[in-house]
């Protein structure tokens, strides 16, 4: 997976490089929200016995579906 911010006001220069996703610039809280996004991804998608390595795009339409319908709690920042 990969997942791209807009540019930081703040100048920092953000990046994840995790197994199964990249993750490019944002703000920190853009970034983050990235992150939580594609790690509630990758949860789903093992949760759900699939390899993300072989993962096929009818599957990955599925997981995304999933997960979308948790976005406004994994959007919300932590304790709010």
């Amino acid at each position: 997976m990969l997942g791209s911010g807009g540019e930081a006001a703040d100048g920092h220069v953000r990046l994840t490089l995790a197994d199964h996703y990249r993750l490019a610039g944002g703000s920190g809280a853009a970034h983050r929200a990235m992150r939580r996004c594609a790690d509630a991804l990758l949860s789903e998608i093992r949760a759900r016995g699939f390899d993300p390595d072989r993962l096929t795009p009818r599957e990955m339409a599925r997981v995304r579906v999933l997960v979308a319908r948790r976005l406004p709690s994994l959007l919300a920042p932590p304790g709010g």
